[in-house]
């Protein structure tokens, strides 16, 4: 467990909100995430979610839901990867040098009965205490850019849905799972098994 002082997480803070800043400023994150951000929460989330299958239910269709999430998603991202995607979203300067900085050089251990490991370079993943959520949404900014059916995430929390009412709906959804497999191949973002569910009225 890694814990960060006080200093550190009020300057994080102003590190923060600069980004949430720009990405707010220029529309950067996609409005299927809700989480970690200014006005988003879960309740509009589930509101938004809600009101889409009731309107297909209420038309007599049937709904796909799979429910996603990653497998420790906050000690999985691979620092390089995310440094390359800071920059395709405009953040570079002093901001990104930081940023780069601030993930570099930490090193961690396993301690079991008194028994320690070997240090080894950190090389993936989020401190664990720290304020920089926005950082890990714009690496999962676009994981949504190829697919067809609807999508709703907060934070690494993502659920994919769709109306299901012949072979191509089928098809097609199966299709957006395949995209997000891939893209969680090319990311290093491996999913955990989740549930699908499939409603009727």
């Amino acid at each position: 467990m890694c814990y960060l002082s006080q200093i550190c997480k009020l300057f994080e803070m102003i590190i923060r909100d600069s980004v949430i800043d720009h990405l707010d400023r220029h529309g950067l994150i996609r409005a299927s995430q809700h989480g970690f951000r200014r006005g988003g929460c879960y309740l509009n989330n589930l509101l938004m979610f809600l009101d889409t299958v009731t309107d297909h239910l209420d038309n007599n269709d049937s709904v796909d839901v799979i429910f996603l999430d990653f497998a420790k998603a906050f000690d999985k991202v691979p620092h390089h990867r995310l440094l390359d995607k800071l920059l395709s979203h405009g953040i570079g300067g002093k901001v990104w040098s930081w940023l780069k900085e601030w993930l570099s050089g930490r090193m961690q251990r396993v301690c079991i009965s008194g028994y320690k490991s070997a240090w080894k370079t950190v090389t993936s993943g989020v401190p664990q205490g720290s304020v920089l959520g926005p950082v890990f949404l714009i690496f999962i900014n676009d994981l949504d850019a190829a697919l067809v059916n609807s999508i709703l995430k907060f934070a690494d929390d993502t659920k994919l849905f769709g109306k299901i009412n012949n072979d191509s709906d089928r098809e097609s959804i199966q299709q957006d799972l395949h995209r997000l497999l891939d893209w969680s191949d090319k990311w290093q973002m491996p999913f955990v098994c989740g549930n699908a569910y499939w409603l009727q009225e």
